[in-house]
C-alpha cells in the first residue's frame, strides 16, 4: 500500500454501500443506510518503509471491493488502483 498503517494491527468493521458519484466503486458508510451491506476486514504491517507498506489482510465478510473501499476510508491505497487510489 501506499503509506504503512497507523498501527500495526488494525480490525475496519463498516458497512459498504455503492457510491452514487461511480457505480463501480463501493464506499463506507453507516449500517442503517437503506442498501449497505455489513463488511468486516483485519489489516496486519508485514514490512514497511517510509514510503509503502507490504500488508496482511484477512477477510471476514466478502463483499466487492472491500479490500480497496476500507483501506480508502483510512486514507491508504493499493499501488497502481486507478480506482480508489
Amino acid at each position: 500500500i501506499d503509506l504503512p498503517l497507523k498501527e500495526d494491527k488494525i480490525i475496519i468493521d463498516k458497512a459498504l454501500i455503492r457510491s452514487s458519484a461511480n457505480a463501480i466503486k463501493k464506499i463506507v458508510t453507516n449500517s442503517f443506510v437503506k442498501g449497505s451491506k455489513e463488511a468486516k476486514s483485519a489489516f496486519v504491517n508485514l514490512a514497511k518503509s517510509e514510503e509503502v507498506s507490504l500488508i496482511g489482510a484477512k477477510l471476514f465478510t466478502g463483499r466487492t471491493h472491500q479490500i480497496r473501499a476500507h483501506l480508502a476510508s483510512i486514507n491508504r491505497h493499493i499501488l497502481g488502483d486507478e480506482l480508489y487510489g
